[in-house]
C-alpha cells in the first residue's frame, strides 16, 4: 500500500512489453485484444515523450511470430528486443540484465498473457526488489475470466495495477507544458 502512495515518476521508470506477438493475437479474447494493442500503441508512444526506455520480450518468436506489426511501427528509437523460453521474463538472464542495465527501480509491464507471461514476470521482479506496475487495459489474454483472476491476484501480491491514463497523468503531474498536450490528444 505504502507503495502505491509513492509518485510514479518517468525517469525512474522503464517499460516492458511482454510477448505481443502476431501469431498469438487471434487467440486473445477479440475485444480486449483490440482495446490492448490500441492502448499500447498510446503508450508506446508516450514513452517517447516521456524517454522511459522500452524493453521488448518476444517467446520463441520462431514458432509465435515476432512483435505485431501494429505495435513496432510505434517502438521508440532505441527500444531493446529479446526473445526468451521462460514465461517470466526474470527466469530469461539476458532480459534480467537488460531490466537490470537501464538502471531504474520501477518496471510498468504490459502485454500478454496476463495470467501466465505477464503475472510471473510482474511476481518475479517485484521479489528481486524492482517496484513494479502492471498497466490493465494495456494486457489481455485468450479468457476474460484468467485476465481477471491474474488482475486480482496481482493486487494480493501488492504489486500496482493501475490504467494507461493513471500512469501517464501521474508521470506528467501538471496541465502546464507542452507533453501535457502530447498526452491529451494521446488518451482521446
Amino acid at each position: 500500500m505504502e507503495t502505491a502512495l509513492q509518485r510514479l515518476r518517468p525517469q525512474d521508470s522503464q517499460f516492458l512489453l511482454v510477448d505481443v506477438q502476431e501469431k498469438l493475437l487471434p487467440a486473445m479474447d477479440r475485444a480486449s485484444c483490440e482495446d490492448m494493442l490500441a492502448c499500447n500503441v498510446r503508450l508506446l508512444k508516450a514513452m517517447h515523450l516521456f524517454e522511459v526506455p522500452v524493453l521488448l520480450s518476444e517467446q520463441y518468436p520462431q514458432g509465435l511470430g515476432k512483435t505485431a506489426s501494429v505495435l513496432l511501427k510505434s517502438l521508440p528509437q532505441g527500444t531493446l528486443s529479446l526473445e526468451k523460453r521462460c514465461f517470466s521474463v526474470a527466469d530469461d538472464e539476458g532480459m534480467l540484465q537488460a531490466i537490470n542495465d537501464a538502471a531504474r527501480a520501477t518496471v510498468v509491464i504490459a502485454g500478454i498473457e496476463t495470467h501466465v507471461c505477464v503475472w510471473q514476470t510482474a511476481r518475479d521482479l517485484q521479489r528481486r526488489g524492482f517496484r513494479t506496475l502492471v498497466v490493465e487495459d494495456a494486457t489481455t489474454s485468450r479468457s476474460l475470466d484468467d485476465r481477471t483472476c491474474a488482475i486480482e491476484n496481482l493486487r494480493v501480491a501488492g504489486i500496482e495495477v493501475v490504467s494507461s491514463e493513471m500512469l501517464l497523468f501521474d508521470w506528467q503531474q501538471t496541465s502546464e507544458g507542452g507533453a501535457f498536450k502530447e498526452i491529451a490528444k494521446l488518451v482521446r
